[in-house]
């Protein structure tokens, strides 16, 4: 978790272009545009992402799915997740609604977070990227971008992430210290 860190925008886009299938294409942006674990991602069904026969305006993970079966998620998804999530879907011929949206070659499964873990660091290390970038890089991503936008309100940040504690959205971001710094001289 705080180990793993976030990836630029110009990093997320050259993971993206190192991505062989268009699988593991939509495997990497949903999980930078949605802050899903990956183990979150891996449990998804094609009906989960689904309202009235298409992709529909959000992703939902059952309970049973979720880090500690807290409750169920649901998440919006921004306009080039859908886009990118209903190419992916007219890729594959005559799908069905309850198998995996990360669907294994290996039979009726999805794939595995090793399988996951072995995809993103190829592409990690084909671009020599440097760090610990893991399949959490998503998940820091994309829960640093969207504190930004909310202003850096960390308690939004929280229902972003789905965590039930602030102390768990604090591993997930960067203290600046020289902005520490200048508020501690400034009120001394």
């Amino acid at each position: 978790m705080s180990g793993a860190r976030s990836l630029t925008d110009q990093e997320v886009e050259d993971v993206l272009n190192e991505m062989k299938t268009l699988r593991d294409r939509v495997l990497w942006l949903l999980g930078v545009k949605s802050g899903l674990r990956i183990s979150e991602l891996l449990s998804l069904r094609i009906h989960d992402i689904m309202e009235h026969g298409q992709v529909g305006s959000q992703v939902r993970v059952a309970k049973r799915n979720t880090k500690g079966e807290v409750g169920s998620r649901a998440i919006l998804l921004t306009v080039s997740a859908k886009t990118v999530l209903q190419q992916y879907l007219d890729s594959i011929p005559g799908y069905d609604l309850k198998q995996f949206l990360f669907q294994s070659t290996q039979g009726d499964k999805a794939i595995s977070r090793i399988q996951a873990h072995h995809i993103f660091k190829k592409a990690f290390n084909s671009l020599k990227l440097k760090g610990n970038c893991s399949s959490h890089s998503m998940r820091k991503t994309f829960a640093i971008k969207t504190h930004k936008a909310l202003g850096e309100k960390i308690e939004l940040t929280q229902v972003a992430l789905g965590h039930k504690s602030l102390s768990s959205t604090v591993h997930y971001l960067p203290v600046n210290q020289e902005v520490v710094d200048r508020a501690i001289l400034s009120a001394g």
